[in-house]
C-alpha cells in the first residue's frame, strides 16, 4: 500500500536521487551542500493506495508532495477502488485484480488491463469458489445462509449445489431435501402435481415446486422480469413481459397483451391478421401474424379504401368542355367524378336557370351564354370542381347582361385622359366607345370559353383617329389576359413608336394598375407585357376606317386560331394560331385603346 511518508520507497522502484552535488568555492575554501535525492508520486484517483503509472510526477524530499499522489504505480484501473494488485485476497496477491463484492475473489470477465480472476458471480459476496466446501471444495457455487452447502437454484454463471433452502441454514444439504419435483419443460422449476420423496433426485427431477406450467419452457417463476421477476408467468415471445391473459389459471397474468409477438406488448387492437386494413388516420397498415397489432406501410393523401385497404384516388370531376342550345330551349349538363371513395355529393351553380343543383346531371335553360360551375365532394372530405359553359348559338350576346363589365387601364400617351364612353345598340347587342382620347380598356362578359368557336364584328363607323382596336380572350381576371391590339397607322408615343398593325401580347401584372400604355401597344417585351406576335409575324396593315370585319376566335385547349375577314369583300385579313399555355379557359371581350367610334357586335358562340 502508498503512503504519504516521503521518505517510502516505491514498489516499482520509483526513487531516484540526484548524485550531483551543488558547490560554491571561495579562494581555497570549498563548500558543498549535499546531494539532492526525490521520490516518484502518482495519483491515487479512487484512494485505494495505489497509484496511476499514467500521472506521476518526481518530487524532491525536501517538498510536500500534492495532496491525492502516492508513491505507488501500480494500479491498473484508477478509477475503482476494488481494483488494485491484491485486491483478491483469495488468489495471488502479486496481481492487479478486481473484486467487487469483497468476497476475496477476482472477477472472471474484468475490464481491460485487470487480471482475470476466478469469480463466477462478482456481484454477490455470497458466491465464490469453495463457498459450499460441503458440496465441493473448489466449485463456485452460492451458500447465502452459510451452512456449507451450495444453492440448488444459483443465480445465472453459478454451480447448483445441494441446498433446497440457501436462505435457512437448518436445511443444509441434500439429505433435508427429500421432495423432488418432476421438470417436464425443463426450466429448472418443478411441477407441484408431480413430486416424490426421497434422498436422491429422479432423473429430470428438481428439488422445487415452483413451476406453474410443466408443460412450457416459458412458464417458470421470474420469465417476466419487467412485470414481476419473481412471479411464475409466461413470456412466450421472450420480451420479458408476462401473458396478460394465460390459458392455464395457474399462471399470473402479466401485462403483454400480444404474447405471440415481440414487437408489441401494449396498445393492442384488433385487425385482421396478415391482411392490410385503413388505420384511424386512414392510411394503409398491414396486420400481424396474430391479428393485435400493424404497420403503416402507406400514407394515403386522399383516403383510405376500407373494403380493399389501398389509398383512394385524387378526386377530380369533368363537366365537359363545352355545350350548346339553341333560343328557348335547353342542355343537360353532367358531371362526371372520378377517384376519391365513391360517395359523391354534388353543387351546381347558379342555380337560378337549371332544374336541379345537387345531383350528376342537371338541366340548364339560361337566356344568354352562362358559365355553370359545379363542386364535387365525397365522404373523405375531398373537394374537386369543374365548369362548362352554355352557349346558345342562334343569339346574339346580351352586351349589357349580369356581369359584362369595362376594365379601364392606363392611357398610351401617358397624358391625362378621360375613361371610355360606352354605348349600346341593337338592343344591347353591340357596344361602343364615343370618346376619343380615352383611356385604354377592355369590355368583356364571364361566361368563360372552352373548346369554342367565338364569332364578333368589328367595326370604326366614323374617318376619324388612327388609334388602336382589338380584342381579349383567355381572361382570367383584369390583369391576366391574352390581347390583340390592331392600329392603324404608325405614330410616336412615349416610349418610342406606336407600329401599325397587329400586335399579340400575353399580360400579366399583380393588378390592372401595374399595366401601363407600353405594356399594352409595345412591339417588345416589357414588364407586364410578353409577345407572342409583332405585325412582322401577324399583320403589317393597320385597319380601314367604316369597314366591317367578322373575327373568328377558335379557342382549342392552348392553341387559338384567329381568322379576320373583310365584311364588303369577303377577302381574308389575317389568319393564324397562337399557342401558349399559360392561361386555361377564359372569357372573352373587345378592346379600345383611344378610338373614337369603335363598335363590337353580333357576338356569337358555339363548341368546336
Amino acid at each position: 500500500m502508498g503512503t504519504d511518508d516521503p521518505s517510502s520507497s516505491s514498489s516499482s522502484g520509483s526513487s531516484s536521487t540526484t548524485d550531483d552535488a551543488e558547490s560554491t568555492s571561495t579562494g581555497d575554501e570549498e563548500t558543498s551542500t549535499g546531494p539532492v535525492s526525490s521520490q516518484t508520486w502518482c495519483v491515487d484517483g479512487d484512494n485505494d493506495g495505489f497509484g496511476n503509472a499514467d500521472d506521476c510526477q518526481d518530487v524532491p524530499d525536501d517538498e510536500r508532495p500534492p495532496a491525492g499522489f502516492v508513491v505507488d504505480d501500480t494500479d491498473c484501473d484508477d478509477a475503482s477502488d476494488r481494483t488494485f494488485p491484491g485486491a483478491a485476497t483469495e488468489e495471488a496477491t502479486d496481481s492487479c485484480t478486481k473484486d467487487s463484492d469483497a468476497d476475496g475473489w477476482a472477477d472472471a470477465d474484468p475490464p481491460q488491463g485487470v487480471t482475470a480472476g476466478s469469480d463466477c458471480l462478482d456481484d454477490d459476496a455470497n458466491t465464490f469458489p469453495g463457498a459450499a466446501d460441503l458440496d465441493d471444495a473448489t466449485a463456485c457455487m452460492r451458500d447465502a445462509d452459510d451452512d456449507g452447502y451450495g444453492d440448488s437454484m444459483p443465480p445465472a454463471g453459478g454451480i447448483a449445489g445441494s441446498d433446497c433452502n440457501d436462505s435457512d441454514d437448518s436445511v443444509p444439504s441434500a439429505t433435508e431435501c427429500l421432495t423432488w419435483c418432476a421438470d417436464e419443460d425443463d426450466d429448472q422449476y418443478g411441477d407441484p402435481a408431480t413430486c416424490v420423496i426421497d434422498v436422491d433426485p429422479p432423473e429430470g427431477y428438481v428439488g422445487n415446486a415452483a413451476d406453474c406450467d410443466d408443460n412450457s419452457a416459458d412458464a417458470f417463476p421470474g420469465a417476466a422480469p419487467l412485470d414481476d421477476d419473481m412471479a411464475c408467468m409466461l413470456d412466450a415471445d421472450g420480451d420479458d413481459y408476462g401473458d396478460s391473459a394465460p390459458a392455464n389459471a395457474a399462471i399470473t397474468a402479466g401485462s403483454d397483451c400480444d404474447d405471440l409477438e415481440v414487437l408489441v406488448s401494449d396498445a393492442c387492437f384488433d385487425c385482421p391478421a396478415d391482411s392490410s386494413f385503413c388505420n384511424s388516420d386512414d392510411n394503409v397498415t398491414q396486420c400481424n401474424a396474430t391479428g393485435t397489432w400493424g404497420v403503416e406501410v402507406e400514407s394515403c393523401s386522399f383516403g383510405c379504401d376500407d373494403i380493399g385497404a389501398a389509398c383512394w384516388g385524387a378526386l377530380s370531376v369533368d363537366a365537359g368542355a363545352c355545350a350548346e342550345m339553341t333560343d328557348g330551349g335547353s342542355a343537360a349538363l353532367t358531371a362526371t367524378p372520378s377517384g376519391g371513395d365513391g360517395n359523391y355529393t354534388y353543387a351546381w351553380s347558379p342555380i337560378s336557370t337549371l332544374d336541379d343543383d345537387d345531383v350528376a346531371t342537371v338541366n340548364a335553360t339560361p337566356p344568354v351564354a352562362t358559365t355553370y360551375a359545379v363542386a364535387v365532394g365525397d365522404g373523405e372530405g375531398n373537394a374537386a370542381g369543374d365548369q362548362v359553359t352554355v352557349h346558345i348559338t342562334d343569339q346574339d350576346w346580351d352586351l349589357q347582361a349580369e356581369g359584362c363589365a369595362s376594365h379601364v387601364y392606363a392611357d398610351i400617351f401617358e397624358s391625362p385622359a378621360s375613361p371610355p364612353q360606352d354605348a349600346f345598340f341593337i338592343g344591347g347587342t353591340a357596344h361602343c366607345n364615343l370618346r376619343n382620347n380615352g383611356l385604354a380598356n377592355a369590355y368583356v362578359c364571364p361566361a368563360v370559353m372552352e373548346q369554342t368557336q367565338v364569332s364578333f364584328d368589328l367595326e370604326v363607323v366614323n374617318n376619324a383617329d388612327n388609334d388602336g382596336i382589338g380584342f381579349v380572350w383567355g381572361w382570367q381576371d383584369a390583369s391576366h389576359f391574352y390581347l390583340l391590339s390592331w392600329k392603324q397607322t404608325t405614330e410616336a408615343a412615349p416610349w418610342g413608336p406606336w407600329e401599325e398593325g397587329i400586335t399579340i401580347k400575353r399580360i400579366e401584372a399583380d393588378a390592372p394598375g401595374d399595366i401601363t400604355g407600353e405594356d399594352l401597344a409595345a412591339t417588345y417585351d416589357t414588364a407586364a407585357g410578353t409577345v407572342l406576335a409583332t405585325p412582322a409575324e401577324f399583320l403589317t396593315t393597320g385597319w380601314a376606317n367604316q369597314t366591317q370585319y367578322r373575327v373568328f376566335l377558335d379557342l382549342d385547349g392552348d392553341t387559338t386560331t384567329i381568322t379576320i375577314l373583310d365584311q364588303d369583300n369577303g377577302l381574308t385579313v389575317a389568319t393564324g394560331a397562337i399557342t401558349d399555355g399559360t392561361y386555361g379557359p377564359g372569357a372573352v371581350g373587345s378592346y379600345d385603346a383611344s378610338q373614337r367610334a369603335a363598335c363590337t357586335g353580333a357576338w356569337r358562340s358555339s363548341c368546336l
